[in-house]
């Protein structure tokens, strides 16, 4: 990607690092957010727009667009890990939470981690397209940002599962369909909350 991009100097990291000015800033009043749209539209709504940016990556061909494409992801990504633990909350005591929210965290980590991998195996393929060899367009990281990560992850698994979580997603325990009577009040009278 900097061999593509023309990145010198510290282009590279700050791109990297951008990312975390607005991801950390959108943190809480994207919560203050999922309070007022609800966790059903809210959560799906950060879904379809992060995978939609993390898809139109593939489109990045200066410095300048990978800065901005970086912070619309920071943008985009930062409401979901504090929307996500303030949903667990609602729905489970808290001796309960903790084990909840470390497999979502731990399945993100492990998700990066052979991301990672898969993006170098394929940056090493024997028989390389021609966008990975240096001919043609020579935008490897552009083959790699579509092809594993926008197109495999963003649109068909995030979008496809926001779309679904948006019939599927309960509010809250006390307006849940599916929960009896007997089981919205136990969930409230857990002394642990």
């Amino acid at each position: 990607m900097a061999e593509d991009l023309h990145l010198v100097g510290l282009q590279y990291n700050i791109a990297a690092a951008i990312f975390f000015i607005p991801y950390c800033l959108v943190e809480v009043p994207s919560n203050v957010l999922l309070k007022v749209f609800r966790p059903s539209r809210w959560i799906p709504f950060i879904m379809v727009l992060w995978g939609t940016i993390m898809t139109l990556m593939c489109l990045v061909n200066s410095y300048q667009g990978l800065v901005i494409a970086r912070v619309s992801l920071g943008l985009a990504e930062g409401g979901l890990l504090p929307g996500l633990t303030y949903y667990i909350s609602l729905w489970y005591p808290r001796q309960m939470q903790a084990k909840r929210i470390g497999t979502f965290i731990s399945a993100a980590a492990v998700a990066g981690a052979f991301g990672g991998i898969l993006a170098y195996g394929i940056q090493h393929l024997e028989g390389k397209p021609v966008f990975m060899d240096g001919s043609g367009l020579g935008l490897g990281f552009v083959y790699i940002s579509f092809a594993y990560y926008g197109y495999a992850d963003a649109i068909t698994a995030t979008v496809l599962f926001a779309f679904l979580a948006y019939f599927l997603i309960h509010d809250y325990p006390e307006t849940a369909t599916f929960l009896t009577e007997e089981e919205k009040t136990v969930r409230y009278a857990d002394p642990g909350r």
